[in-house]
């Protein structure tokens, strides 16, 4: 596992281990993780080494994630990379990847580009809350 991977492991069992400390006016310490949110790929899209890989590191991490936080159904939405609204050299890879994985999608947010043109996480929400809204 990659440094980033072991931070966002670490990073989510603090939060949920202190539920308090983070979050001070929460009435219960009980919760549930009903989905995981993925906007990620820049980088990967901008090497080919990378962007030849990460249809399979997807599929990896996905089945990591979930073997890690102990949720073997946890369901995956993956929003699609734009690169600057050009479709991405990873959106692909992205697709194909959600379609291998069970409880998984992936949703393209190239129809939700910012004004300007830049794809951004406001995007890539609009474009997922409808499906969060009805992902089972």
């Amino acid at each position: 596992m990659g440094t980033k991977y072991k931070a966002v492991l670490t990073e989510t069992k603090d939060v949920l281990d202190n539920l308090k400390k983070y979050f001070p006016s929460i009435k219960s310490e009980k919760y549930e993780i009903a989905g995981f949110f993925w906007h990620q790929g820049w980088n990967d899209g901008c090497n080919k080494e990378f962007t030849k890989e990460y249809e399979t590191n997807m599929v990896n991490f996905v089945e990591d994630m979930r073997k890690d936080l102990e949720l073997p159904n946890l369901p995956f939405i993956i929003a699609t990379s734009g690169m600057g609204g050009k479709g991405g050299n990873v959106a692909p890879a992205q697709i194909a990847a959600a379609k291998q994985i069970d409880n998984c999608t992936a949703v393209d947010t190239i129809p939700f580009l910012s004004a300007i043109g830049n794809q951004d996480l406001a995007a890539a929400s609009a474009a997922v809350a409808p499906i969060i809204a009805d992902f089972d």
